[in-house]
């Protein structure tokens, strides 16, 4: 069959739909194999269409002269979005493993994470045929190929390849961010590069990170740890992660300097901890990720007042949730608590500094219901055992 294992069929032929429209995966176990299309995609001489694939286990084989993952053979055009996930592709001949097929025309390969393998199908003996990301042979018009975040490896790259970050390879060299990169780097497995800013509290420097679809590690020669967070009472406890931010793990980073460089990585965290930390990878409306954790209210690593501690996310202030970084969703009886929240080591030999909240007093109303942090409205109050009337 000249169809695609996923996606569409050939021009004018077997498929009901000629193009693959749009295909998204967002998990599980996929394998795909096509004799003539690609495997995920486009048949032969069809619109490659979308794929979005945001995470999962994907294996997938190209027919004769079509890609993997993108276009079939003469395909018209497609775009290809890998968020996440591990990915392993094989090229057809003459064709792109990500990207099109013999004879394609255009298209754009977008990739922002994950762990990605593409491989020019082997014939035996060393001998090779076709690309590993972009275009297939004898394209009418270059694949544009975009790399944004992950750990890549690939044959080669046929058309115009564009880091959109920085790089380094394993025999750790750098490759840093440029469009139209002249020496591409075939053959090589690439990981992302991210150097977070960090802000200065009691002698060291704190920050909070999270991705959901790479793993990442604290270089070596970094002064700099990981830590998850969980909650009890008036208490955030830290526990020790180590360098190792597995991908989904939102953490607090604490290190002896105020930027900090990470490097993608496969490598299982050095210990098992509790955590109560999440995160997001693109920003979020915060009424959106309240309902997804039923929580009261959201909070993030911030100063205030030259404090740094957690405090709430106002909905009024910040409409939505920054991606990338690490906040509490707190229900009713956590949030009540939140203002007297101290973060504490686990391990008391691990840092020195104990971050304290700003307000250190409790309130209540007068029939002895905990609000927490001191009222704005007027009324008559007790703190401290002492009743208080606030104007």
């Amino acid at each position: 069959s000249n169809q695609a294992a996923i996606g569409g069929g050939n021009e004018g032929g077997e498929g009901v739909n000629n193009s693959a429209g749009t295909i998204t995966i967002y998990g599980g176990k996929v394998t795909a194999t096509s004799w003539a299309g690609a495997g995920i995609g486009g048949g032969q001489g069809s619109d490659g269409g979308t794929i979005n694939i945001h995470g999962g286990t994907i294996t997938a084989q190209g027919g004769m002269a079509s890609a993997a993952i993108g276009g079939g053979s003469g395909c018209t055009g497609f775009t290809v979005n890998i968020y996440g996930g591990t990915i392993n592709a094989t090229s057809g001949a003459n064709a792109a493993a990500i990207g099109g097929g013999e004879q394609s025309t255009g298209g754009t390969v977008n990739i922002h994470g994950g762990n990605i393998t593409a491989n020019a199908i082997d014939y035996g003996g060393g001998s090779t045929d076709g690309f590993g990301i972009g275009s297939g042979a004898s394209y009418t018009s270059p694949t544009t190929v975009n790399l944004y975040e992950g750990i890549i490896t690939a044959t080669s790259y046929n058309g115009t390849l564009n880091l959109k970050t920085k790089f380094v390879d394993t025999g750790g060299v750098s490759w840093p961010a440029a469009n139209n990169v002249s020496t591409k780097p075939d053959n090589k497995t690439l990981k992302s590069i991210t150097l977070l800013a960090a802000n200065p509290a009691n002698g060291d420097y704190w920050t909070t990170f999270y991705c959901g679809h790479t793993g990442y590690k604290i270089d070596d020669a970094e002064n700099a740890y990981a830590y998850t967070a969980t909650v009890s009472s008036t208490t955030i406890t830290l526990h020790k992660l180590g360098k190792v931010i597995p991908a989904g793990t939102a953490v607090i980073i604490v290190g002896a300097d105020n930027s900090i460089s990470m490097t993608a990585s496969t490598d299982q965290a050095e210990h098992t901890v509790d955590n109560s930390l999440h995160g997001v990878d693109v920003a979020t409306p915060v009424s959106t990720v309240l309902g997804t954790y039923s929580a009261e209210a959201l909070y993030m690593l911030s100063k205030k007042n030259d404090n740094l501690g957690f405090y709430r996310l106002s909905s009024e202030d910040v409409p939505d949730v920054p991606a990338r970084k690490a906040f509490l969703a707190l229900d009713n009886t956590q949030a009540a608590l939140a203002p007297q929240l101290n973060m504490v080591f686990e391990d008391a030999t691990d840092m020195q500094p104990v971050l304290e909240a700003e307000e250190n007093e409790l309130w209540f109303t007068v029939d002895g219901r905990l609000i927490g942090r001191k009222p704005t409205q007027s009324g008559i109050y007790i703190s401290k055992g002492k009743k208080i009337f606030v104007k």
